[in-house]
């Protein structure tokens, strides 16, 4: 069963040197948790964006100097342009990336997740994915034809740690989501799961009807209650993006400097509480 923790004592379960998997882009990203990383001062990590996307989460944590690698199929703020801090540092040589293709990325956590060591992922041959991952490696197809006579195999993704932001958990730890951010997948490959939520309900949600998925509580280490854990950007049905609040950080974290303002004014702050 998942322990209910603090915001503070969830992120303690981060150390220096490991790999971590986050979700969302434009909604639903673990963003309080990415600040109380920041404000934990955890270094080298080595990121992965689940599904695509990265967005507010992961360019702060690279913009504030926490990881020292990032594997991902698209890093964007969605309609709202580019990364500025993942841009700026990829750019620079100042982190080392590792692109990936979406539906290739997914299976090697699912790899992860039935605990073996690679997966067969098809529309890679032929692209220059095979120069830039070496690790990606093409074999005879055991079951092709004269068409189909080679495939690529990935290496399982096996994250140290796991973290995405929920819409509601109860006392065992199971954790009302939304759909598109492959939650359950990642709680299942990681080695620690971790689920911040909106709010944290007495009933068992495995014994009340929802629309969502419920990802089990058998795959959480630990729950937080982070009311707006995914601001500024959007909790649907709860509260929108802070379009305001994510212009302005788009525009101070086009520098070091410009960034490094943000973090003091509402990551370091009191006022880093939307």
């Amino acid at each position: 069963m998942a322990e209910i923790l603090t915001l503070d004592d969830a992120a303690a379960l981060v150390r220096n040197g490991m790999s971590v998997a986050i979700t969302g882009q434009t909604e639903m990203a673990p963003a309080a948790f990415a600040r109380a990383l920041v404000r934990n001062g955890v270094r080298d990590l080595d990121l992965i964006v689940v599904p695509t996307g990265g967005g507010y989460a992961v360019d702060l944590l690279l913009g504030a100097g926490c990881a020292r690698s990032v594997e991902f199929a698209q890093i964007a703020f969605g309609e709202y342009g580019l990364c500025p801090s993942f841009r700026r540092l990829a750019q620079e040589g100042r982190i080392v990336t590792r692109d990936h293709v979406c539906n290739a990325l997914l299976s090697a956590l699912q790899a992860a997740a039935m605990g073996i060591p690679f997966i067969p992922a098809r529309g890679i041959i032929g692209t220059d994915y095979l120069r830039v991952r070496p690790d990606f490696k093409v074999v005879p197809n055991p079951y092709g034809d004269e068409n189909d006579r080679d495939i690529v195999i990935v290496p399982a993704i096996a994250p140290d740690i796991g973290v995405f932001h929920g819409y509601k958990a109860d006392r065992d730890g199971n954790v009302l989501v939304e759909p598109s951010q492959n939650c359950a997948l990642l709680a299942q490959a990681a080695t620690v799961a971790i689920a911040t939520v909106e709010e944290i309900v007495d009933e068992s949600l495995l014994d009340t009807p929802h629309t969502l998925p419920v990802v089990s509580g058998l795959h959480i280490a630990a729950v937080v209650h982070a009311p707006r854990g995914a601001w500024p950007l959007a909790c649907p049905g709860h509260y929108p993006i802070d379009v305001a609040h994510v212009q302005e950080y788009l525009r101070l974290a086009k520098t070091d400097e410009g960034l490094a303002r943000y973090l003091d004014r509402y990551v370091r702050a009191e006022s880093a509480v939307a």
